[in-house]
């Protein structure tokens, strides 16, 4: 069996591959609220990967971290940030984020760092806030076209 070299970011970089964890624990709890209540008690009990295919596994997600270095300007590529994006990313295809609670609770950060993270990536063009109806108070947040642009562009990359 052949092993490819691992390639490893620049130096400012390597500090951010090390919340690797952090980052699963997150897309865990993501995907707990957006699957089917009864998702957990399927018919078929999950295979353990073996060693081989959870380095795989991890080999592909530092892939996709450096990927998202690349996409993504450095003050975007952050933990917070993408996993807002993300999380307005992966509800699309389910529901709108009808308010700022939700988009805190899928992307599993603070309120109140939700509220300050929104805010800066509305200036810099990756959601947009709309405000159905008369009440003011209510706002449906959404990817703008170019963020959706640049996640389509993170996921569809091969290795």
């Amino acid at each position: 069996m052949s092993r490819e070299p691992l390639t490893l970011p620049r130096t400012a970089d390597v500090r951010r591959l090390l919340v690797a964890e952090e980052d699963v624990a997150a897309a865990r709890r993501l995907l707990s609220v957006l699957a089917p209540s009864g998702a957990d008690h399927g018919e078929e009990q999950e295979r353990r990967p073996d060693a081989q295919e959870v380095r795989q596994r991890a080999h592909i997600e530092l892939a996709l971290r450096q990927r998202r270095m690349q996409i993504f300007e450095e003050s975007l590529a952050t933990e917070v940030a993408f996993a807002l994006l993300l999380a307005l990313y992966v509800a699309e295809g389910h529901e709108p984020i009808a308010n700022m609670t939700r988009l805190s609770k899928l992307a599993a950060v603070q309120l109140t760092t939700t509220q300050r993270w929104v805010g800066f990536l509305i200036q810099k063009g990756l959601i947009k806030r709309a405000k159905p109806g008369k009440d003011r108070r209510k706002a449906v947040l959404s990817l703008t076209a170019e963020a959706r642009s640049k996640l389509d562009e993170l996921f569809s990359w091969t290795e």
